[in-house]
């Protein structure tokens, strides 16, 4: 029984589900203040222009299309969210990957040229 504590011990604390799990509480919390600017701001400010007093209750029969154009709103704006967060994770990424010799000290860079030289005599 130890053992299994400690192997989950183990496996819980590792950095890919921790960072998993704080991805999950971000994101939580984003989705509402998502939420919230779609209802509380950007459909009353479109409500006007679409006739609509209250987009909830947008009905088709007996439908409540409100509410579902209102769900697709939030998670289209989350969708880009999330692509444009990645985008500049990864153009960061490439940043760092094709300039990482401006980060290196003169002697790095010096015993860099030195095992450069080293191979091509081999």
């Amino acid at each position: 029984m130890i053992d299994l504590v400690q192997e989950f011990r183990k496996f819980a604390m590792r950095n890919s589900v921790v960072d998993f799990a704080v991805g999950i509480v971000i994101g939580a919390a984003f989705q509402k203040i998502i939420a919230s600017f779609v209802s509380d701001i950007a459909l009353p400010a479109i409500n006007p222009l679409l006739g609509i007093i209250e987009f909830q209750e947008l009905t088709l029969g007996r439908f409540k299309v409100g509410s579902f154009l209102e769900a697709t709103i939030n998670f289209i704006i989350i969708a880009f969210c999330v692509f444009f967060l990645f985008k500049a994770i990864n153009s960061f990424r490439e940043y760092g990957t094709k300039n990482k010799d401006m980060y290196l000290s003169k002697q790095e860079r010096v015993l860099i040229e030195i095992r450069d030289l080293l191979k091509e005599k081999k």
